[in-house]
């Protein structure tokens, strides 16, 4: 027997009164009490008809904020004009929203203290192998699961998938004779990938390190609330410390995965940028590959950044947000 899932469960409230919600019902009040007063007062200085006309904006208004979510509407534009959507990491306000305060020397270092470093592991296809290799492969993963010590991050994202560079490398080597056929069969591929929405996922293990931070004044303290400048309370021999740990523990894991037959690699300082400016960005370049970012930003905004950005590039990408250093 058929029947049908109910829609707009999340929606959901409890019956008050007269088929109303306890909110409803207070809207309706509020505005019909509203009105009936506007009504008497009006009726006594004017026409009542035109009195009547007075009030009837008032019972429209009611109307939408009863029965079509006037108010969690208004709330929803309120917070999105508040939101960082329209946001590029020029903007100072993308500082409060990102947790950055430093990239230098392959490191991310967040304002808490805590360094980080980011590896991109290139994904195997397992069933293509054998058993025997499968199984050496297992064997492999649960070496590396027993061998962590310190804190892992897994971070998986889908992205575009971008022949460009490989379209014009297949046409570049094809004769004279076989150009018009290269070029047909790479534009049908690019075709098929753009209609079947085909997109590549990537990989990255993220590997924490945590650096204790010099007490400060707690001027300091209240003033770093604000601006989100915590970087004089960070010991230059603490950094050191905790960097030298972070890449011994990222040697280990590298090493440790390309046992189980992946590819792995450490992101550079300027990979770093580029994969934090791809959520910003339509487009952001990272090792040659161009990616799609999550957060998508206005047409005319992001036109404008991406010609900031080129200019920002040429200069080191020194007025991010947070301060970045290239070696």
């Amino acid at each position: 027997m058929g029947f049908d899932i109910p829609r707009n469960l999340t929606k959901y409230a409890e019956e008050f009164l007269f088929g109303l919600s306890l909110k409803q019902f207070i809207y309706a009040g509020v505005f019909l009490l509203g009105s009936f007063f506007l009504f008497s007062y009006l009726s006594e200085k004017m026409a009542t008809w035109i009195a009547g006309v007075s009030v009837l904006p008032i019972l429209a208004l009611g109307v939408l904020f009863v029965f079509f979510d006037l108010d969690a509407k208004m709330k929803a534009q309120f917070n999105l004009k508040k939101s960082l959507y329209k946001t590029s990491y020029f903007d100072h306000a993308v500082s409060s929203f990102i947790d950055v305060e430093e990239i230098k020397d392959d490191i991310v270092i967040l304002k808490t203290g805590t360094i980080m470093g980011v590896i991109e592991v290139k994904p195997l296809d397992f069933f293509i192998l054998s058993k025997a290799e499968r199984e050496r492969v297992l064997t492999a993963y649960r070496r590396w699961l027993k061998s962590i010590d310190y804190y892992v991050q897994v971070l998986s994202r889908s992205v575009s998938v971008d022949l460009e560079t490989w379209r014009k490398s297949i046409i570049a080597k094809a004769g004279k004779q076989e150009q018009e056929r290269a070029t047909s069969l790479t534009d049908w591929i690019q075709k098929e990938i753009s209609e079947q929405n085909i997109r590549d996922r990537r990989f990255y293990i993220i590997i924490p390190e945590k650096q204790e931070l010099a007490r400060r004044h707690w001027i300091e303290e209240i003033k770093s609330i604000f601006t989100g400048d915590y970087s004089s309370g960070r010991k230059s021999s603490e950094f050191a410390k905790a960097s030298k740990s972070l890449r011994h523990n990222m040697i280990n894991c590298m090493e440790t995965l390309e046992k189980c037959s992946l590819r792995t690699k450490r992101l550079h300082t300027e990979d770093l940028l580029g994969l934090y400016s791809s959520y910003f960005t339509n487009q952001s370049t990272i090792n040659k590959t161009v990616l799609s970012p999550i957060t998508q930003m206005d047409a005319n905004v992001q036109k404008k950044h991406d010609v900031e950005f080129m200019k920002f590039k040429k200069l080191h990408a020194h007025k991010f947000p947070f301060t970045t250093n290239t070696q």
